[in-house]
């Protein structure tokens, strides 16, 4: 994740950071599902947070 944003950050806005910004939105819903699995916390315990 931190090797995207740096990978990003400095480009100019494109198809290429396009590309990076959706492999960095898709890894940051991985890493939440990963500790909602480590907590517990189901489905329908996040729609009531959200």
């Amino acid at each position: 994740m931190l090797e995207l944003h740096k990978k990003k950050n400095p480009m100019p806005p494109s198809t290429e950071r396009e590309k990076i910004e959706r492999e960095i939105a898709v890894t940051d819903e991985k890493i939440d599902d990963i500790v909602y699995g480590l907590y517990g916390i189901t489905d329908e315990d996040k729609d009531d947070n959200r």
